[in-house]
């Protein structure tokens, strides 16, 4: 039994597990905490080599050292970054190693080091110049500056900003941005690096595909005054069905209050219309007042 006990971090890391063994915490997340589907992540979504150094550094009573049974040695790949253009320089990057095994180490032009600590900088950097408003890549709350760069301010986490699909370049520019900061996201991952960006739980779901899912509640993360609008419009819906249903009520009496209900969900639809085309950028045209 110690043996089999001794033996089983390893099992992951070298695919030496049920069928049922991955799924599993997928199927029933709130059997298993966060931290241990995290585990589960690093040891069998990724190559083998980084599930044993993963393993190896959370039981490093298994290490034996580089010439033993779980020593662990990753290729690095060293790229050298100026500090005034890591954004563009990192895209290069990113794409260079988008179907890398390797791990990133960074340095910087006219400094003396690298390792973990200029690599985790360059994450950090990565992530604010992501948040600046110039890149146009997020819906604006508000905005702060901090050195001369002016960012995005989202208190309940970054959500993208609305674009007409009829402006194919602007388009096609935020779609090459995003997925720079998909391979970004996914070589953090990977290297096992935090990024300093938040994400609204709304764009969770569509990076999860559970989007579908997503109710109106789902709105207040990403327009407080917008979700309040909508709101008034579902409530309104709701109570001219309630009018409806209600059997004491003369037909007369039903279109009356019908009626006023919906001058009522008229205007308010105007108004979140109007809000809907501001969020979209187009001017909005023959829309009752």
């Amino acid at each position: 039994s110690s043996g089999i006990n001794a033996e089983w971090p390893l099992r992951p890391g070298t695919s030496e597990y049920p069928k049922w063994f991955v799924p599993l915490p997928y199927y029933t997340p709130f059997l298993f905490p966060f931290h241990i589907r995290l585990e589960l992540l690093h040891a069998t979504a990724f190559d083998r080599d980084r599930a044993l150094q993963r393993i190896v550094e959370t039981h490093p009573e298994l290490s034996t050292g580089s010439e033993g049974r779980t020593g662990v040695r990753l290729d690095k790949d060293k790229r050298c970054v100026d500090r005034d253009s890591v954004f563009a320089q990192g895209r290069g990057i990113m794409t260079e190693l988008a179907s890398s095994t390797s791990l990133l180490e960074v340095y910087y032009v006219g400094e003396v080091g690298t390792g973990l600590g200029p690599t985790l900088e360059f994450y950090t950097l990565l992530s604010h110049a992501f948040q600046e408003s110039s890149r146009g890549l997020w819906r604006l709350n508000g905005t702060y500056t901090v050195t001369g760069k002016t960012y995005v301010n989202a208190p309940n986490g970054f959500y993208p900003r609305a674009v007409s699909q009829t402006e194919s370049a602007e388009l096609s520019k935020l779609c090459d941005d995003f997925t720079y900061l998909g391979r970004v996201i996914g070589k953090a991952l990977i290297d096992n690096r935090i990024l300093d960006i938040t994400f609204s739980e709304p764009f969770y779901r569509w990076l999860l595909g559970t989007h579908e899912k997503m109710g109106l509640a789902a709105i207040r993360d990403i327009d407080e005054v917008l979700h309040s609008s909508l709101k008034q419009v579902e409530i309104f819906a709701l109570k001219k069905e309630a009018i409806l249903k209600q059997e004491d009520l003369t037909q007369e009496r039903k279109d009356g209050l019908i009626k006023q209900v919906q001058r009522l969900s008229k205007r308010l639809s105007s108004l979140s219309l109007r809000i809907y085309f501001v969020l979209h950028r187009r001017p909005p045209k023959n829309i009752p007042r």
